[in-house]
């Protein structure tokens, strides 16, 4: 398949996965069943919510912003926010905010980039070119994969993003079609859904398998859920929100099948440097040269910049252009 084909079948096949976009669980008999309607998916306290989406927006709104389910995390920070004020004392797992401040050595170079460097008006499209050099000198330092001189061979400077949850919604539309199916390993962070139901696409949820206290990728899940219309598989190493981190013998074996089936590899690596000894983030471009391998992360977690916005996008050469 050309690097740029994207997905197979009739237009009017295409046309009705779109219209009827939802995720797909791969079963232990290699069947499917269809997903839970947008209510039924809905956490408690929102139901009325997608009720009345469904309801008064079909015919107002018909943008694919209809296929989006509603964020969970809305609704618990909705919760807590009323215990909070009632005078509860809470402990908030509801969500990754990192409760400690940003490096000061991040506030006092910005507070002189802002003294001493005059901002142009409008950066350009794929950001700042120093800002990009150093991260693609943060990536080959901390990961071995960037520039000429990595295991991957990808000379290009990455892309700027507001996140990884652009980044990865960036390369979403860029590399599939409406009716295109992308996997998912459950659990799973839901922005991702979010995006694959953005792009149009068909989310496949491949249910992880427990190995003691871990989660771990079950490969034998994973091939079968690989359709003719698959067109890339989500890792996110270390895992949100299981915190599990795949080995270097998972990180191979996944690349190998994305190769043999030609398959995009979308890598999340968003919690990298948040890792315990032994356990050690394995990033898929630093053991492979394959090009359909897609790194993207941001500095929300591991710098505490989550309200900076701050994230990065890098694959092959093409990819980025």
């Amino acid at each position: 398949m050309p690097l740029w084909e994207t997905g197979t079948g009739s237009a009017r096949g295409r046309r009705r996965t779109f219209r009827n976009s939802m995720v797909r669980k791969d079963e232990q008999g290699g069947g499917r069943r269809q997903a839970p309607s947008t209510e039924e998916k809905a956490p408690l306290g929102s139901r009325e919510v997608a009720r009345a989406r469904r309801e008064r927006g079909a015919r107002l709104w018909p943008g694919r912003t209809r296929e989006i389910s509603p964020p969970p995390i809305a609704d618990l920070n909705a919760r807590a926010a009323l215990r909070r004020a009632s005078g509860a004392d809470l402990i908030d797992l509801g969500q990754a905010v990192i409760g400690l401040p940003p490096p000061a050595l991040a506030l006092a170079a910005v507070v002189d980039w802002m003294a001493h460097r005059q901002p142009p008006p409008y950066s350009p499209d794929p950001g700042l070119t120093d800002v990009r050099e150093a991260v693609a000198g943060f990536l080959g330092e901390s990961k071995g994969i960037a520039g000429p001189q990595s295991v991957s061979g990808m000379g290009s400077l990455p892309l700027l993003t507001c996140g990884c949850n652009q980044a990865y919604a960036t390369a979403l539309l860029t590399v599939t079609r409406p009716g295109d199916e992308v996997i998912v390993l459950s659990p799973y962070y839901f922005d991702h859904v979010f995006a694959i139901q953005l792009a149009g696409c068909r989310t496949v949820d491949v249910p992880m398998r427990m190995e003691g206290a871990r989660f771990r990728i079950d490969f034998d899940r994973l091939e079968r859920a690989v359709t003719r219309r698959t067109r890339g598989i989500t890792l996110v190493s270390p895992g949100n929100p299981t915190a599990s981190v795949a080995t270097s013998r998972e990180v191979a074996r996944l690349v190998r099948l994305c190769q043999d089936r030609g398959l995009w590899l979308l890598s999340d690596e968003t919690y990298d440097l948040l890792t315990l000894p032994p356990a050690k983030a394995v990033s898929p471009a630093a053991i492979s040269g394959y090009d359909r391998i897609v790194t993207m992360g941001s500095f929300s977690k591991t710098f505490a910049l989550a309200a900076w916005r701050v994230g990065y996008l890098h694959g092959s050469s093409r990819f980025i252009e």
